[in-house]
């Protein structure tokens, strides 16, 4: 049940957060440049060919560790 009632509120609040991004970019135009590393989207990857290591962490802290 409270998965449901989870996958409920993302999927009805979700458009919401769609509405702020759109209102934010719309104030200030810049916004929208980095709209999509926002919503996890990146093309900053290097266009050689050398090899790229990929860190997830929680924190600053854990990289520095």
């Amino acid at each position: 049940m409270p998965r449901l009632i989870y996958t409920a509120l993302f999927y009805f609040l979700s458009p919401l957060y769609f509405i702020r991004l759109a209102l934010k970019g719309l104030s200030n135009p810049d916004y929208f440049k980095r709209w999509g590393e926002r919503l996890g989207y990146s093309n900053n990857l290097p266009s050689n060919n050398k090899s790229v290591l990929w860190i997830h962490a929680v924190s600053v802290g854990e990289v520095y560790a």
